[in-house]
């Protein structure tokens, strides 16, 4: 009984770090798209007080 418990464990270990790997790799996309926006948001609003 333990063996199968512990089998189907490592099953959804296995499911859940793919699931949580896909959602960092998400994740991670999202933070530069953001990150982007930002720094051309910074570089816009310098522009602005330049002029």
């Amino acid at each position: 009984m333990p063996l199968s418990g512990s089998h189907t464990t490592l099953r959804l270990t296995g499911t859940g770090s793919e699931l949580y790997h896909s959602l960092v790799s998400k994740c991670s996309i999202v933070t530069h798209a953001v990150q982007l926006q930002l720094a051309n948001t910074k570089t816009t609003m310098e522009e602005r007080e330049k002029t």
